[in-house]
């Protein structure tokens, strides 16, 4: 089973440590699986893998930069965005590595009867 843009596969390993577990989805821009950290015993992880051309590798360059922002004026995660942990290139695409979002709930939405 190839998972989108980068034709990564499940079982395959990016950058000697993350190993890939399944696909969250793709869209236009970019693409998402969900991979063990093997580096970080086996932690669950997101990686978004961007589209491989300039416009969207520099789009996801500057992702990266406003969540590394966010992430270090926010350390104790009282304002619970998202962690980006840290980026790489793959084939030519830019990948983000964020925290696994898998076991927080979703808040039911509420409606009047």
């Amino acid at each position: 089973m190839t998972l989108a843009l980068a034709e990564l596969r499940i079982g395959d390993v990016l950058e000697g440590r993350y190993q890939i577990t399944s696909s969250m989805g793709k869209g236009v821009f970019s693409s998402v699986c969900r991979a063990l950290d093997l580096a970080e015993n086996n932690r669950e992880v997101a990686i978004k893998v961007i589209r491989n051309n300039e416009v969207m590798y520099k789009a996801g360059l500057k992702e990266a930069q406003i969540l590394r922002t966010l992430n270090e004026a926010d350390p104790r995660d009282r304002r619970h965005c998202i962690r980006l942990y840290r980026q790489f290139e793959h084939r030519g695409h830019l990948c983000l590595v964020f925290e696994s979002l898998r076991y927080l709930p979703i808040p039911e939405k509420r409606t009047r009867l």
